[in-house]
């Protein structure tokens, strides 16, 4: 039953846990069990790192060219968060914003003081209540909330190709990241 808890646990989306946490997260769940318990059934049940229970990563699809050929409006849409401080509050705020790149238009946006995958999720819900998703493709960076399962499947589901830009290279999401430099 421990056992089941345990492998509950690491299926979860961007779970990493080792024995000492997940010790925690059965103590949370009301379990009385100490970290040398964990550790044994981890390990007999090869659960530790490296064992078979961890997910396989998913295979993205990298942006091949950095300037798209764009015939028309809402076939390539780019999306991506910026940090905007807001002296009032003296705080920095996450702004999410999804651009159309044929015609520069920002098609909605998003201010909040955390974005998260399932922010993501309404945000893309709002804008397809407007937007047709037909051949639509979406260039985004490797945020976690673009990478989550959720929103790879929901945009799979509305037929949206979805592009990563290659780690550390911004110039592949040129046209919002100079959108957000000039905020």
């Amino acid at each position: 039953m421990v056992v089941k808890d345990i492998e509950t646990t690491l299926h979860q989306e961007f779970c990493c846990y080792g024995y000492r946490n997940m010790t925690g997260e059965l103590k949370d769940k009301g379990w009385i069990i100490n970290h040398k318990k964990v550790y044994r059934l981890m390990k007999q049940h090869k659960l530790l790192y490296g064992g078979k229970i961890r997910p396989e990563p998913f295979r993205r699809d990298f942006i091949r060219f950095r300037t798209p050929q764009v015939q028309r409006p809402l076939q390539y849409l780019s999306m991506d968060i910026k940090y905007v401080h807001i002296h009032g509050w003296r705080r920095n705020v996450l702004l999410l914003t999804v651009m159309d790149i044929y015609s520069r238009k920002v098609l909605i946006h998003m201010l909040k003081s955390s974005i998260k995958k399932d922010d993501v999720l309404v945000m893309l819900s709002l804008m397809l209540l407007d937007y047709k998703a037909e051949g639509m493709t979406l260039r985004n960076d490797n945020g976690s909330q673009f990478i989550a399962g959720a929103v790879r499947q929901f945009l799979k589901e509305k037929g949206i190709l979805q592009e990563f830009s290659h780690v550390a290279t911004p110039e592949d999401n040129a046209y919002i990241e100079a959108l957000h430099s000039n905020l």
